[in-house]
């Protein structure tokens, strides 16, 4: 009977000492996961910094766009006053001219007249 007994107990040892090296596998398993998320949960902060980073970026980049379609519009507007003041100017230019040839051409005229009474 002492046989069967130890026997029991050798048994009964042995299916501990398994289910110690079971529990020991899901722990070191449990430690694995516990580690990767770790890992993940450090990559994933990483990541939603650099994303915000971008975010950032890109909002400041959108402010510049505006800003360069508001000086395109400002400069769209300032060269087509340019050209009707360029216009004007021209105008006046054209008449000056014309005004100049009369006077040249009255001056001309009086020329010959004042030689004409001269002779």
């Amino acid at each position: 009977m002492e046989g069967v007994a130890l026997e029991q107990s050798r048994a009964l040892l042995e299916l501990q000492a398994t289910e110690l090296r079971r529990l020991r596998h899901v722990a070191q398993k449990d430690e694995d996961l516990a580690q990767r998320h770790r890992e993940l949960s450090f990559a994933l902060a990483r990541e939603s910094q650099l994303a915000q980073k971008a975010a950032a970026k890109l909002e400041q980049q959108e402010r510049q766009l505006l800003s360069l379609r508001q000086q395109l519009r400002d400069a769209q507007r300032d060269a087509e006053a340019a050209a009707a003041r360029a216009a004007e100017l021209e105008q006046v230019v054209k008449t000056q001219e014309e005004r100049i040839e009369d006077l040249a051409l009255q001056l001309s005229q009086q020329q010959m007249i004042k030689s004409f009474l001269t002779k």
